[in-house]
């Protein structure tokens, strides 16, 4: 029987030259030229959403890095305060690097009556964010095409408890990395990066959360890993992203051999969706190199 090829999941939206990663042209781009796409879910201090990517995980270390992607007024306007001390208000007067607002939760209903059929991978930042976000979400139905992810596993657990209906995608660092502290700026924060490890598909967490995705960087696409995520939880998929910075899909020889091994495997449908810099050229990609395989 023929194989589906994976979707295509935009990162950030787009985070190539052409876009300014999270602004809204980026992630309308991926919805128009792409099957979805991923963005960091951040609350103000007064508990709205917007998104935007404020903290980065560099292996040894978290630091907060929102004043990379303002302009220089909207550094001003900040100063040293974090999203989540910040009321929405002023956050709706800061502007990206393009010039334009970060997106609000009111612009992604927006998109989500536009594309029915897209997939929107809403990735967790922040402490205590699952809660806000499902909370947000109020009357609009849960669906598939809904994922939240997260590094906070705990935040995943309780997004579980709140509403069971909303997918969930454990995100792992890769497993040749070290965990370090999630919130460095919080001493009292027990949440931590998790390196992968097929021991940890078996903690308490893992198990109760009982994910409908694991996403996991290229470093971790291999097939013994997959295997082991099926034995434990046969039903759940993958979606892969990149740790380091992404190559051009079309020059991406070892993302193109290691699809090939999942072919060769039986195992590609356990992934489904490829989480790109570059949606359209990674559409363009899997239509010429697998085209053969779409069902």
């Amino acid at each position: 029987m023929p194989l589906k090829i994976p979707s295509v999941i935009g990162h950030r939206g787009n985070r190539n030259a052409q876009f300014y990663e999270n602004s809204l042209a980026a992630l309308n781009d991926a919805l128009a030229n792409a099957d979805g796409f991923e963005t960091d879910v951040v609350k103000s201090a007064d508990g709205h959403i917007f998104f935007v990517h404020d903290t980065f995980y560099t292996g040894h270390g978290t630091h907060y890095e929102l004043h990379q992607r303002l302009d220089e007024a909207s550094k001003q306007l900040i100063g040293d305060r974090r999203i989540d001390q910040t009321p929405a208000a002023e956050i709706k007067k800061l502007r990206l690097k393009d010039g334009t607002p970060l997106p609000s939760f009111d612009d992604l209903k927006t998109m989500i009556a536009h594309y029915p059929e897209a997939m929107f991978n809403l990735e967790l930042k922040g402490e205590n964010t699952a809660e806000t976000l499902i909370r947000s979400f109020g009357t609009l139905p849960a669906h598939d095409r809904f994922v939240l992810s997260s590094f906070n596993h705990d935040d995943l657990l309780l997004a579980r408890r709140m509403n069971p209906a909303f997918p969930l995608a454990v995100l792992y660092e890769p497993s040749n990395t070290f965990g370090c502290p999630m919130y460095s700026w919080n001493p009292s924060s027990t949440a931590a990066y998790v390196p992968f490890s097929v021991e940890h598909l078996h903690s308490k967490t893992i198990r109760a959360i009982k994910p409908d995705y694991f996403n996991l960087n290229e470093y971790d696409l291999r097939p013994e890993i997959l295997k082991a995520i099926r034995e434990v939880y046969p039903q759940a998929k993958v979606m892969i992203w990149w740790w380091y910075t992404e190559p051009e899909p079309q020059r991406n020889q070892c993302l193109i051999h290691t699809l090939q091994q999942l072919i060769h495997e039986n195992l590609l449908d356990m992934l489904a969706a490829i989480i790109s810099d570059y949606p359209a050229q990674m559409r363009a990609m899997l239509n010429k190199e697998f085209g053969s395989y779409v069902a």
